[in-house]
């Protein structure tokens, strides 16, 4: 048995969880959709290497936990358009158009959290807009959900200890917008790893990822 985790790292597809380049044929509009600069995958990472680890081992998601000394690894993702967007470019061609089946998506913080095999206590709570939507407790190995109600503003999935602390926060992304700052339906996800030190910056968060190698 295997696993496989099939990725396309060149725009403008949003399954990459790694760098990501132009199109071979330079084409300006699919790097509107998907930049490394603006949407990072690279958080994602975190989880996968996880996984890999507890996989190698003959393990599976329940025994699956965060590198030494770690408290978690976890990812918040979200699209920064909401269900109700309408934007002006609907009839520019392939990039412009309103993607099949926009209908059925979520205005939803998702998430995914690894703690370690004797965890307790730990909780997870997603914050939009300075309105907590959610909070949920979590368990050993592999956590996984998604809070609804995302409002239009700033967003933020604080991982909290037993004395009610916040131990670790994935938040400075960009904020979630009424209508379509890039013209287009953009239904890409920011993606922000767990990290016990808020970053500053969306910069110090791009340099503090590891690609796999």
């Amino acid at each position: 048995m295997q696993a496989n985790d099939a990725v396309q790292n060149d725009g403008p597809e949003g399954h990459y969880i790694g760098n990501l380049w132009l199109e071979e044929n330079n084409n300006p509009q699919g790097h509107v959709y998907a930049t490394q600069d603006k949407f990072p995958h690279n958080a994602w990472q975190r989880i996968i290497t996880s996984f890999i680890v507890a996989y190698k081992a003959g393990g599976s998601t329940s025994s699956m936990v965060p590198p030494p000394n770690i408290p978690a690894v976890g990812v918040l993702w979200y699209k920064t358009i909401l269900q109700n967007a309408s934007c002006p470019n609907n009839t520019a061609g392939l990039y412009g158009q309103q993607p099949r089946d926009f209908s059925t998506g979520y205005d939803a913080l998702n998430w995914a959290v690894v703690l370690p095999a004797k965890s307790t206590g730990m909780r997870i709570s997603g914050i939009s807009n300075n309105v907590t939507l959610n909070t949920t407790t979590l368990g050993p190995g592999f956590n996984f959900g998604a809070f609804n109600g995302v409002q239009a503003g700033a967003q933020t999935l604080n991982l909290i200890d037993s004395t009610g602390a916040v131990v670790m926060s994935a938040t400075n992304g960009m904020t979630v917008c009424t209508g379509c700052p890039d013209g287009i339906y953009n239904m890409n996800y920011q993606v922000i790893g767990l990290s016990s030190a808020v970053p500053t910056n969306r910069r110090s968060l791009n340099e503090s990822e590891k690609v796999l190698r």
